[in-house]
């Protein structure tokens, strides 16, 4: 028997042996895929989706989920879905056009499209990983090397042109991760332009100079913005955390329903146990926690560490012959990079990073493929 929180499957000890379960990272959706001998395969899913007192938000999640399941498996076998979706055909959470390539299915129409980034978990799950790869080659086969005169702007175009493709292949091929407004319920259209506008300050600031010196006009327009939107965020919580109060206040007589609803969607959820070992002893009381971090921190930056004069002479030295050893390579101009050192650094790079100004992430390099790496390795030599 498969089960979750709010759904499960019981299946007969005589075709235990032909079910294989299918990993779905979900409370309210699972599934088996069913091989009996001689028969096509069968895709099972079951579902309970949520109900019209959950946010519809949450709805809408998991319908994208469903929609993304059936689409990865439908070339598997034939898929039955089964369970409660909690909608009414011709109902507010009811959508069908079967005129669109693909068919929309019990969608709520409620609330505007949220910023999209790539769900790299998920695309790493079913496997979407290789038709990027594939189809960044494709947008790339064309993309001829600059073979003459290299100047910056030809430099400029040609990675122009690098960013362009990886986009196009982003967009053909991996799956996004829509922002769920449920779990940021204060939000409003004031806040995300005052977002946007600190990004675009952001950007600006980073193909200006990228530095901290606070007479830089585009160092303290950036913080300026990023100050503005904080202090946004902050007074729409609380705007926010006194409107959930209030109503509470005024609904506890009248609709305790209502009330109990939002009750138990804000209790915190119990905070795993964490441990630290020092000079071979186990810490898990919170306060012995603080007390450790506290003392070392304390002597981290000590004055007397860095006092010592046969530490500042090593410090001195060693900082010298690294300054001298990049001057010398300057100078000689010999600094290259190798194919394979490309591929190297490229298979290495941590996930899960920031983007850049150009929404390259980590990701979009190391599973692009070896036409992209020979790309960036023409661009950087």
């Amino acid at each position: 028997m498969q089960q979750s929180v709010w759904v499960a499957f019981l299946v007969s000890k005589d075709i235990v042996s032909f079910v294989t379960e299918i990993d779905i990272d979900s409370d309210r959706i699972i599934g088996i895929q069913v091989n009996l001998p001689n028969v096509q395969t069968f895709i099972i899913l079951s579902i309970y989706l949520p109900a019209t007192t959950q946010p519809h938000q949450l709805y809408q999640y998991n319908v994208e989920l469903l929609h993304e399941i059936c689409s990865v498996y439908k070339d598997m076998g034939s898929i039955i879905l089964m369970g409660d979706f909690n909608t009414k055909i011709q109902g507010p959470r009811y959508k069908f056009n079967p005129t669109k390539e693909k068919t929309q299915f019990f969608t709520h129409t409620e609330g505007e499209q949220s910023t999209r980034s790539v769900s790299w978990d998920r695309a790493r799950k079913f496997g979407y990983i290789n038709d990027y790869s594939f189809a960044l080659s494709q947008h790339l086969w064309t993309s001829e090397f600059p073979r003459h005169e290299i100047n910056k702007l030809i430099i400029e175009d040609y990675y122009d042109k690098i960013v362009s493709a990886i986009k196009q292949a982003e967009q053909e091929t991996l799956p996004y991760s829509i922002f769920k407004p449920y779990q940021k319920p204060y939000w409003n259209k004031s806040l995300t332009h005052l977002r946007d506008m600190m990004r675009l300050k952001r950007i600006e600031w980073l193909n200006n100079c990228n530095c901290h010196d606070l007479k830089c006009d585009a160092f303290n327009h950036y913080k300026q913005a990023k100050k503005a939107f904080r202090d946004a965020q902050r007074s729409a919580i609380d705007e926010y955390e006194s409107a959930i109060a209030q109503k509470i206040e005024n609904d506890i007589d009248v609709d305790q329903k209502s009330v109990w609803i939002i009750l138990i969607k804000r209790k915190q959820k119990p905070h795993t146990c964490t441990a630290l070992k020092k000079d071979g002893t186990l810490f898990t009381d919170s306060n012995d926690l603080m007390n450790i971090w506290y003392d070392h921190f304390q002597n981290v930056f000590s004055q007397s560490v860095y006092s010592e004069p046969d530490r500042e002479t090593y410090i001195s030295d060693r900082v010298s012959t690294i300054r001298e050893t990049n001057r010398t390579l300057n100078e000689k101009d010999d600094l290259q990079f190798s194919y394979s050192d490309v591929i190297n650094i490229c298979s290495h790079l941590k996930n899960n990073k920031a983007c850049g100004h150009d929404r390259i992430a980590y990701e979009h390099i190391k599973y692009g493929g070896k036409l992209l790496l020979k790309h960036l390795h023409h661009c950087s030599t």
